[in-house]
Formats: structure tokens, sequence, C-alpha cells
């Protein structure tokens, strides 16, 4: 199979490409495939896409390079679109199109047999499958809010956008992450086009041992409370803080608040805990690499997951795998949202809420665990056990996409 695989840069990605070395932190779901792919004996042509100025790559043309850690060379499309294009399309219109235009003659001298497409990159595949018999698998992680919103968008983008979700791909699979996918793509989709719905992978917990500074914030006598989150919106960051600040009016020498990860929240966060005059209360670790999550996940008493639009995402199924007590917002009733995640994870191994801002709720929950470490305990081991049942590994989920991918490629090559 020769496969041409199109990405967005993230800038998880984007740092190990900038040093040429595969050191990938985040994006579990992309890194994990890329690797596979390399690994196999198909030939896979690499391509990011430069979505926006964030992830700091400075070249402006089009870069193809080696990696070391992957066999596969690797190709990156900046967002500079040409200066004529820039006249009179505005900037991300103008981006799309030349990325578009690159990928394109990309495609002609590779002459792949499938193309893969990530969600961001909709415009180029759609347009790959209306101008061309290759066949495209889009792939999305998830359905964010935008993509339920844009079915009902009456302007030329969303009937443009809504044009795109019904080119004829070959396939769309999606992330069963609690988004309310498998609802989008019946409303969304092509009748006729194949769909795969694929719960993501976590690997059996291994307890890694932490960094020292680690290892003593997490053995405190205290309940050691875990949020790991990008902290940007939609993610429960501030309801977080003002749940824990409720939390330590009560009982402010009970509890220990960590934050691993980073994002443009961090200093309001930050903010609103000085504010309530508990921020010693809170240790913000910022991103961590991604081996030392789940032995964090352990090592902390209980989990806290405040996601607006989905629960089953990659590190909460990590701190499933980890046997951690976690507190998660149920089904919020619209757009089929975490009901994926009541279906699968029972009652009595994640304490739910009853939806991301209950911070009353919030806090009743975290003083009524703190209080019945027993309980805890329970939960934790219950999780832990009906996840080694309902997660597959990375390695079974990866194949399984894989698998996918040839047979596609397999049945329309002449």
């Amino acid at each position: 199979m020769r496969l041409m695989y199109v990405c967005r840069l993230f800038s998880g990605l984007a740092q190990s490409l900038k040093q040429k070395k595969w050191e990938p932190r985040g994006v579990p779901t992309i890194y994990r495939l890329i690797e596979a792919l390399d690994q196999t004996n198909d030939e896979t042509l690499f391509v990011f896409t430069v979505k926006d100025k964030l992830v700091g790559w400075q070249a402006n043309t089009i870069h193809s390079f080696q990696v070391e850690g992957l066999r596969n060379s690797v190709t990156v499309i900046p967002d500079n679109p040409h200066i004529s294009m820039s006249s009179f399309l505005k900037p991300g219109y103008a981006r799309e199109f030349s990325q578009y235009i690159q990928l394109h003659r990309l495609l002609r001298q590779f002459s792949p047999d499938l193309v893969y497409f990530d969600r961001v990159n909709i415009y180029p595949a759609a347009l790959t499958t209306y101008r061309t018999k290759v066949p495209v698998v889009w792939r999305l992680m998830g359905v964010p809010s935008a993509m339920h919103e844009s079915l009902e968008d009456m302007s030329l983008v969303g009937r443009l956008t809504r044009k795109a979700y019904q080119a004829p791909f070959s396939m769309v699979i999606c992330s069963r992450d609690g988004s309310g996918g498998e609802g989008w793509m019946q409303k969304a989709l092509s009748i006729a086009t194949p769909r795969r719905l694929l719960l993501n992978g976590a690997d059996p917990f291994s307890n890694r041992k932490l960094s020292p500074s680690l290892q003593e914030l997490v053995s405190n006598n205290k309940t050691k409370v875990l949020f790991v989150s990008r902290l940007v919106e939609n993610k429960g960051c501030e309801e977080f803080i003002r749940g824990a600040c409720l939390v330590l009016s009560r009982a402010p020498e009970g509890f220990c608040f960590i934050i691993a990860g980073a994002g443009p929240l961090k200093a309001q966060m930050s903010q609103l805990a000085e504010e309530n005059g508990f921020r010693e209360n809170f240790h913000f670790i910022g991103d961590q690499p991604h081996a030392n999550i789940m032995s964090l996940q352990n090592a902390c008493d209980i989990y806290v997951s405040l996601n607006q639009m989905c629960n089953l995402t990659n590190s909460n199924l990590e701190a499933m795998r980890a046997g951690t007590c976690m507190i998660m917002p149920r089904s919020p009733g619209f757009r089929q949202i975490d009901e994926d995640t009541d279906a699968l994870v029972p009652r009595e191994c994640v304490w739910r809420i009853n939806k991301y801002n209950d911070i009353p709720g919030l806090a009743e929950a975290l003083i009524h665990l703190h209080n019945n470490p027993k309980e805890r305990v329970s939960r934790a081991i219950k999780t832990g056990q009906h996840a080694a049942q309902m997660i597959p590994s990375w390695e079974t989920r990866i194949k399984s996409e894989i698998s996918l991918l040839e047979e596609l490629a397999s049945n329309t090559s002449p």
C-alpha cells in the first residue's frame, strides 16, 4: 500500500519536526498511528499542514526532510498562501486553497493507493474526492461544537462546509470519544459513505517511576486531586478551580490540587485561586511527557474531568486504565454528547455530577470521597477492572485502523 497521510501540524508534534528527532507529545491517536504506519512494509508519505502561527513553524515554503526515529520522510506545508491568493481571499480561505494546490501536486508525484486526511483538512479532503479517483479516508478525532453548529449554518461558508461533508469519501473514521460522532455522521455524511466509530486505546498501567519533584508532590498525606487537560475553553478549567476553592473553604488543610497541562487559561486559573486565598493549594505542573501521565493518575486519589463536549478522551481512558477514582459530568442530553460515556462506564465506577459547571456538585463529590477513602479505593478498583475489559491496548486499536486502510486500498486498486 502506498499511503499519503495528511494531518494538521499539532504543537505536540511541531517540536519533534523542528528538531528533526521524533519525540512526540500529546495527540496519541495521531502519533501512534504515524509510528505504526512507519514500521510497516508499506510506503507512506507523511504530510503536515500548518494551520496557525502558534506552532512556531518558521519555514515559508514547502519542505521535505528526514526525522530521526522515522523511516519515511516528512513534508510540511506552511501557512503562507501565495500573495496572489491573499489579494482576493480571506486569510483562512487563501491558506486552505494554497495548501490544497500543494497537496494535489504531492499526490500526483507520489501516486498513492489511498489518501488519509485528518479532520481539519476537510476542504482539501473533499476536493480530492471530487477531482480524483484516489480513495480518500477522512479521520475525525471526535466532533467539536463548531461541526455540530455547521449543520445549521445557513451562510455561504456553512453551505460549502456541508457540501464538503457530503463528499464521496471511501470511508469516514470517527473516535468514539463521547462527542456525539455517530449522530453527527448520520446527519452530515452522504448516506452512501461507509463510516466507523472506534474507541481509542489505552495501554495497561506500567507504574513508570515519577521524577523526584513529582514524587514529592504526590507523597503528602492530603487528598490529592488531579486535573489533566489543555488549559483552554470547553475543558472546565475555571469550573475546576471554583469547585476546588469551595472545597478548600470547608477543608483548607485536607486537599492538594494538581493541574497537568498548559494553555492560555493558566494565568486566569492561577489568579482565581489567588483571589480566593488558596494559591498554595494548587500546583500547576505544565505539560508532562505522555509516559508520566498514567503514573500520576494512579498516584493521585481523585481524578476530575469536566469536558463540556466529551469524556471518553485519551486522558480519561488512561485514568480508567490506571485504576483511578474519577469524577465527570453525565450526558447533558443534547447532540448525543456523552451518551457513549454513560453507556460504557457504569455509575458504580465513575462518580457523575449533573453537568460540567455543577460547582456545588463537584465540591460535594470531592468532600464525600475525601471523607470516605474506602469508597475511593473501591471505585478505583472497579474502574480499573472494567477498563481492562472495555478499552483495547493501543497496539490492538491501531492495528484495527491500519487493517481498515489496507482493506480499502486493496479493494480499490486496479
